[in-house]
């Protein structure tokens, strides 16, 4: 679950809960304030979650260009993890 705005406000309640109720899932979470978002991130792990923190300004089109690559990585790798181990 890409989270975008994670280290504040909504975003941050949402990426909280996610980690706490779905410790299965996967947290992307973007936010330009890198402090607050790798607090989350701890947060995310604590509870058994994976979580990727991105520095990302979203009014920057490049940057959202560059660290959408990187998601899309990630979700692919995951995915292939996933089938070739049987998780679920």
């Amino acid at each position: 679950m890409q989270i975008t705005g994670a280290a504040n406000g909504l975003g941050k309640e949402i990426a909280m809960y996610l980690a706490k109720n779905y410790r299965q899932t996967i947290l992307v979470l973007w936010d330009i304030d890198q402090e607050g978002n790798e607090f989350v991130k701890k947060f995310a792990e604590d509870f058994g979650a994976k979580a990727f923190a991105y520095t990302v300004n979203v009014a920057d089109r490049f940057e959202v260009e560059t660290f959408a690559a990187k998601v899309r990585e990630i979700t692919y790798n995951w995915k292939f993890l996933k089938t070739y181990l049987r998780i679920n």
